[in-house]
């Protein structure tokens, strides 16, 4: 009677641990098959959060000159104060110290990262495309501004904005019309 008892015992042991790993093996494939739930605020808190370090860091390794006014500023943003070489108005800033280029390929990749998870985020695309020019990438820009999937307007909006960088400027015309036009 003992020994019917522990086959008994070891045959329900037995089938037991079979069914759980089935179980476990059916739901870690359907876990595979199904698409994971994507946390668009924490994946856009995280792009913010690389663009506020990437921010940061470039501050931090602008060169620095000092120099006393030259009379009233040909440009001001915020409190600092900007005068263009020989009176040039069509002046456009230095590249970047070699220093920050890797900080900024590091926010291009979150960026864009967070762009094919919420391809839908306004604020990231907007960000995704500004920095992509920044980067001096108007192509890479281009091709994000059309990837948009944000707000009608505002995706028309961007896409205005990288083909004037990249110089086609009817067609910037025209998107930015369509942009216009859709804007509440």
């Amino acid at each position: 009677m003992a020994a019917r008892f522990v086959r008994g015992s070891i045959l329900l042991a037995s089938s037991l641990v079979l069914t759980v790993s089935a179980q476990a093996q059916t739901g870690a494939s359907a876990r595979a098959i199904r698409p994971q739930a994507v946390d668009s605020a924490e994946v856009v808190a995280r792009a913010r959060s690389a663009q506020a370090a990437f921010e940061r860091a470039r501050f931090r390794l602008l060169p620095r000159a000092l120099s006393s006014p030259r009379g009233p500023c040909d440009e001001r943003i915020g409190r600092y104060c900007f005068w263009f070489e020989s009176g040039d108005k069509d002046w456009r800033p230095p590249a970047e110290p070699a220093t920050v280029r890797p900080h900024l390929e590091r926010l291009l990749g979150v960026l864009d990262r967070a762009a094919a998870r919420v391809p839908g985020d306004g604020w990231v695309a907007g960000q995704r495309v500004r920095y992509l020019l920044y980067a001096r990438h108007p192509d890479r820009a281009l091709a994000a501004a059309r990837e948009c999937r944000a707000e009608r307007w505002w995706c028309a909006a961007l896409l205005g904005f990288a083909l004037h960088e990249n110089e086609r400027f009817s067609e910037a015309e025209a998107a930015f019309a369509e942009a216009l036009a859709g804007m509440p």
